[in-house]
């Protein structure tokens, strides 16, 4: 593992992307491939890939913060708040609902309070960076 800050959240946020494209990969065939009987899978793949996708933007974020602060020690307390919005988001993905519907072109997509609180904290991590 690289010993320097930046260089070890840009691994972080490498490998945490690769694993959200595999859950959105998976996410996908579930959806296409399956019928509507595999529910618990679908739900467990939506919320793989909406947690995941929240760990890669809480990393950019971090990423970021970590190349604005080179040559000084990066702030724990800092990071501590920045982790609270993605933390949050992740809890909703156990609690609250999420649900998908597709179009009349048969393209589906994931709605409901959880993906919409996904999309805030997302937007929180964009905006602290």
């Amino acid at each position: 593992m690289p010993q320097v800050f930046s260089t070890r959240v840009f691994f972080c946020f490498l490998i945490s992307s690769c694993v959200c494209t595999i859950c959105e990969i998976i996410e996908c065939a579930v959806f296409t491939r399956l019928d509507s009987s595999f529910r618990v899978l679908r739900r467990t793949t939506q919320g793989f890939y909406a947690g995941t996708l929240i760990i890669c933007v809480f990393f950019m974020a971090l990423y970021v913060y970590a190349k604005v602060t080179v040559g000084r020690v990066a702030s724990k307390k800092f990071i501590a708040v920045l982790t609270v919005p993605g933390l949050a988001a992740i809890i909703s993905l156990f609690t609250a609902g999420i649900f998908y519907t597709r179009n009349n072109s048969g393209q589906y997509y994931s709605y409901g309070p959880t993906i919409i609180f996904c999309y805030v904290a997302g937007c929180i991590y964009i905006v602290a960076a």
